[in-house]
């Protein structure tokens, strides 16, 4: 059975700090227009920062399907 991930929005600085620990994809929208598929490398409250460039965070959408909690 195939089955496929919840797609999941990232809003939070917990989930944005867990998708940066757990090293996941992710994909980054602006005007709902996807602009970038990799790993976040860090944030704040204005910004996302990736391999490619920086990110206004009000102005672009975080989504994944990965589960984002790194398992200890």
């Amino acid at each position: 059975m195939n089955q496929r991930r919840k797609e999941l929005v990232l809003v939070t600085d917990e989930q944005l700090f867990n998708a940066i620990r757990s090293a996941i994809e992710v994909r980054i929208y602006v005007a709902e227009e996807l602009d970038y598929t990799g790993e976040i490398m860090e944030y704040s409250d204005g910004a996302i920062k990736t391999a490619e460039g920086s990110y206004i965070r009000k102005n672009c959408i975080v989504k994944t399907n990965h589960n984002y909690f790194k398992l200890l």
